[in-house]
C-alpha cells in the first residue's frame, strides 16, 4: 500500500478531469502520473507535488478545455422545440385546435369576470370606512300573531335609551331613515333624489367627514 504522500494530489487530479476534454483526460493523467513517480525518485515530495500542480494548471489552454453548454442555451432549445411541436400540431389539426383555444379563452374570461365580481362583493362599502368592522345595525324581534318576526325598523326612543345605558359600548348611535326618494327644494327649484336622512353624527360613524351633511346620496 502506497503512502498518501507518494501519490499524485487527488484534488489536482479531480481538477484536471473537471476541465480537460474527455478524449485527452486518460492519456494526460497517465503521463502526469509517470512524470510524478519519476520526479519522486530524485526530488522531495513537496517539489514533486508542486510540479504536478503546475503541469495540471498548464493544461488550462483552449485546445484542451471541454465545451460547456450553458443551461440557458439548453432550456432555450428545449422550449423552442416545444413551441415548434405545438405550432405544427395546431396547423395540422385546425378545427380541434380552434375549439381548444376558444374554450380556453372563454373559460379564462369567465374566470376573470367571476373573480372581479367576487372582489367587488367582498370589498363593497369597505373603501374609506375606518369603522367598517365595528359598525352594527340594531334590529328587533317582534311577536306578531304568535309568530316571531324580525324587523329592520326600530322605535325612535330606543336610540336615546342606548345612548344613556350603553354609552360604554358604542361611540356613536345614529338614527337613520330608509333609502327612499325624497323631494328636495332649493328656493324655487325642486328635484327628487334617492337617499337617506341620518343624524348629525352619521358622517363620523361612516368616516364621511368630507360631506358634513345629514343627507348623503
Amino acid at each position: 500500500m502506497k503512502n498518501k504522500n507518494s501519490i499524485p494530489p487527488k484534488l489536482a487530479t479531480h481538477l484536471l478531469h473537471s476541465f480537460l476534454r474527455n478524449d485527452l483526460a486518460e492519456d494526460v493523467e497517465g503521463d502526469l502520473e509517470e512524470k510524478f513517480y519519476s520526479d519522486l525518485k530524485s526530488k522531495s515530495v513537496f517539489k514533486t507535488k508542486s510540479n504536478y500542480w503546475f503541469q495540471v494548471i498548464h493544461y488550462l489552454r483552449p485546445f484542451a478545455l471541454k465545451k460547456f453548454k450553458s443551461h440557458k442555451t439548453f432550456y432555450f432549445m428545449m422550449y423552442s422545440n416545444y413551441f415548434k411541436t405545438a405550432f405544427r400540431n395546431t396547423i395540422r389539426n385546425k378545427v380541434y385546435s380552434s375549439l381548444n383555444i376558444s374554450g380556453l379563452s372563454i373559460g379564462m374570461a369567465v374566470t376573470i369576470l367571476i373573480g372581479l365580481w367576487l372582489w367587488d362583493e367582498i370589498s363593497f362599502n369597505k373603501k374609506g370606512r375606518e369603522h367598517y368592522s365595528s359598525i352594527a345595525r340594531v334590529i328587533q324581534n317582534v311577536s306578531n300573531n304568535g309568530e316571531v318576526q324580525t324587523w329592520m325598523e326600530i322605535p325612535h326612543p330606543l336610540a336615546e335609551e342606548i345612548r344613556k345605558n350603553h354609552d360604554q359600548d358604542f361611540d356613536y348611535v345614529t338614527m337613520m331613515l330608509g333609502n327612499y326618494d325624497h323631494l328636495i327644494s332649493i328656493e324655487d327649484k325642486k328635484f327628487t333624489r334617492n337617499g337617506s336622512f341620518m343624524e348629525s353624527n352619521g358622517p363620523h360613524l361612516f368616516s364621511a367627514h368630507d360631506f358634513g351633511h345629514t343627507m348623503m346620496d
